[in-house]
C-alpha cells in the first residue's frame, strides 16, 4: 500500500506537538520559521557545491551528470541533454536499515 506523502503544513503541525510534549513551549508560526531558516541554509550551501550532513538522516551532495542521448517518444527525435547538476541524496545507516526493515514488514504483510 502507497503512502501517503507528509505535507509541509502536518510535518510543522507534528513537529510542534512533539517539541510540546517534551515540555518546551513554542507555537506553529515558530516551527514554521526555523523550518524555512533550515531549508534557506540547506539551498545556499548546496547552490555553492559544498555537501550538506543532516544529522540523523543523512547526506545531499552535488553531483555532474553527463550529456547523453535522448529520445523523444511523442516525436521521435533524438537530441543530446546537456550535462546538469542534481542533488543526491545519501541514507544514513539508520534510516537505510528502517527503509530496509520497513520493507520487509511489508513483505510479511
Amino acid at each position: 500500500m502507497k503512502q501517503q506523502s507528509m505535507r509541509y503544513r502536518e510535518l510543522s503541525k507534528q513537529t510542534v506537538e512533539k517539541v510540546k510534549g517534551v515540555g518546551a513551549d513554542t507555537t506553529f508560526k515558530a516551527v514554521n520559521t526555523v523550518v524555512t531558516q533550515f531549508v534557506d541554509l540547506l539551498l545556499s550551501k548546496l547552490a555553492g557545491g559544498q555537501e550538506v550532513s543532516i544529522p540523523l538522516l543523512g547526506k545531499l551532495k552535488v553531483v555532474d551528470t553527463a550529456s547523453r542521448k535522448r529520445f523523444n517518444i511523442n516525436t521521435g527525435e533524438h537530441f543530446i541533454s546537456p550535462s546538469n547538476k542534481r542533488i543526491k541524496f545519501y541514507p544514513s545507516k539508520r534510516v537505510a536499515a528502517k527503509m530496509v526493515k520497513g520493507a520487509n514488514s511489508e513483505q510479511n504483510s
